[in-house]
């Protein structure tokens, strides 16, 4: 498929659409408004790719964070097959024998104990977690935004716990709508982290051949944390809302509404419900996490001195 952008003739496979994909997303990494200006110029791009959006995403800046990220991937992807394809069979297999050890490390199964973030555990040193995982990475990355999620959901937690050793009413419908939308956002700003990840890889100067492997299990380790994270407060949540319902019911004088709301009839689905979607934002970090192999596998092969010169 061809498209006329800019009076220029613009493919999939585009050097041109690289760039400027990768430039426009660059210039926007830390600005809201420019992720979404920058998401409209791109997107008769984005259209070559037939992309799709997961429904759990829904602002412009969220979705022009995945659309980006998914043609990064898909456009890393040629470049490294074309960049491959004009190797001798020598440098082309040492090339690919790293680019195996990057994808080795990119299966979550294999994933390293030491940086997971541990469910049994009432509470985790995330920010500290991810911190390290960045760090190891080699990406220099402001992860506030991530945290200050994280920090605001647990203390709102906090905070109902503590209105419920105080006998004030609780609502299990208030509570379910805390953690969906907790959940909505963490899940966006996993996506677009690996959106920052992204361009970093794509437009540092060649690191060392050795540290990729390196650099691919701590982006690994991170989207393990992320997903533990999920599964975290997706629990203690679901606990909650099973505590409250059982303290309404037992409460001599509660209102009919509150009964009503800690019936099993009307528990049992609103917690079934968070463990439903939980797998879901879980699942969609780790396809969001997937999407970064062909990146960091391009920045490698960028960085092999077979490949000096070489332009996929």
């Amino acid at each position: 498929m061809v498209i006329t952008y800019k009076n220029l003739q613009l493919t999939e496979n585009s050097e041109v659409v690289f760039s400027l994909m990768t430039n426009l997303t660059l210039e926007a990494s830390n600005c809201s408004s420019c992720i979404q200006d920058g998401y409209h110029l791109l997107l008769p791009i984005i259209q070559l790719a037939s992309l799709k959006v997961h429904p759990i995403l829904s602002d412009c800046s969220e979705i022009a964070n995945l659309e980006i990220l998914q043609l990064m991937s898909s456009m890393s992807r040629s470049r490294v097959g074309r960049i491959l394809n004009q190797l001798t069979s020598d440098a082309r297999h040492d090339v690919q024998t790293n680019l195996s050890t990057v994808e080795e490390a990119f299966h979550l199964s294999l994933l390293s104990p030491e940086n997971v973030a541990d469910t049994d555990k009432p509470h985790h040193d995330f920010k500290g977690i991810v911190t390290d995982c960045l760090c190891q990475a080699g990406v220099d990355i402001n992860s506030q935004k991530l945290l200050r999620v994280q920090e605001q959901t647990c203390n709102w937690l906090l905070s109902c716990e503590k209105d419920q050793e105080n006998s004030a009413p609780i609502s299990p419908s208030d509570v379910n709508q805390m953690i969906l939308k907790s959940l909505n956002e963490l899940t966006a700003c996993s996506i677009e982290l690996f959106h920052q990840i992204g361009q970093i890889l794509l437009m540092e100067n060649p690191r060392e051949i050795s540290t990729y492997g390196t650099r691919a299990s701590a982006i690994k380790n991170l989207t393990k944390v992320l997903s533990s994270e999920v599964e975290l407060q997706s629990t203690k949540f679901a606990d909650f809302i099973l505590r409250i319902s059982k303290n309404n019911e037992e409460t001599v004088g509660s209102q009919l509404l509150q009964k009503q709301e800690s019936s099993p009839e009307f528990i049992s689905p609103i917690v079934t419900n968070i463990y439903l979607e939980a797998s879901n934002s879980s699942t969609y970090i780790e396809d969001g996490f997937q999407l970064l192999l062909p990146v960091i596998q391009l920045a490698l092969v960028k960085a092999h001195p077979a490949s000096a010169g070489l332009e996929g």
